[in-house]
């Protein structure tokens, strides 16, 4: 089941766009701004988000560039909602990052059609994306993880991570990044326990899981191999601690 997230300016809006999205056959998770919508964002990757914008706020533009920023949400489709036509706005919504936008009121038929519309093309785009992203930044490198465990990395494990790689980062802090992952399967809690034995670095390597911490905790004994944050924040500040 899909996962769509919506953020409002207000509880009062944030009363009416889930009455708006409850007839949808997805899971429906609503927020207003003010409310802790980024700690959720941190641990969960939504497969679509709805946001209320005004064009003319910086504060809420920033805080929907913010979310784009973060790697885990890269793929993610964000659709504006505005109160009223900006015409600056419809012009490059796009270039900010948003997906396609809607003029409120919102029309359940629209609405519908729209998320549809984005939903179909993210589906249509996961084989374009990278099975595995690495990033080599003040001596850390991060291995970022968007398609299943079973199905795409283990059978490409040696290919992925080639001797030559390994030899070039050993000397890096290695972080996991499994928030994109579609799902984590407690059998694939052991793909991932083989990952970890891969690098075979002096350091524990870390993994961020996001919403799969629980499974992690119950279905492996990754803690005894790995240091586990839930979010990138909780990793930044460990790393800062260790230095």
């Amino acid at each position: 089941m899909d996962i769509i997230v919506g953020i409002e300016s207000s509880p009062e809006e944030e009363q009416i766009l889930s009455e708006q999205l409850k007839f949808l056959p997805h899971k429906i998770i609503v927020f207003n701004i003010m409310t802790r919508v980024e700690d959720y964002l941190k641990s969960s990757r939504p497969d679509l988000i709805l946001i209320a914008i005004d064009p003319k706020n910086k504060k809420q533009l920033s805080f929907a560039r913010k979310i784009k920023s973060d790697q885990a949400m890269t793929n993610v489709p964000i659709i504006a909602l505005l109160k009223e036509k900006d015409e600056h706005f419809l012009l490059i919504y796009k270039r900010m990052g948003f997906s396609d936008y809607m003029i409120k009121p919102l029309k359940s038929e629209v609405l519908k059609a729209k998320i549809d519309n984005q939903l179909n093309l993210a589906q249509f785009n996961l084989p374009n994306v990278k099975h595995v992203e690495m990033e080599r930044t003040h001596g850390i490198c991060f291995f970022t993880f968007n398609s299943q465990l079973t199905k795409y990395i283990l059978p490409e494990l040696r290919r992925i991570f080639s001797p030559q790689l390994l030899k070039v980062i050993s000397r890096d802090t290695i972080c996991l990044d499994i928030r994109p992952l579609p799902l984590l399967s407690p059998e694939e809690t052991i793909v991932l326990e083989k990952l970890i034995m891969v690098f075979n670095q002096k350091n524990k390597v870390s993994i961020i899981a996001g919403k799969f911490m629980g499974i992690l905790l119950t279905h492996s004994n990754i803690l005894d191999k790995a240091n586990v944050f839930i979010s990138m924040d909780d990793f930044n500040i460990f790393m800062k601690i260790v230095k």
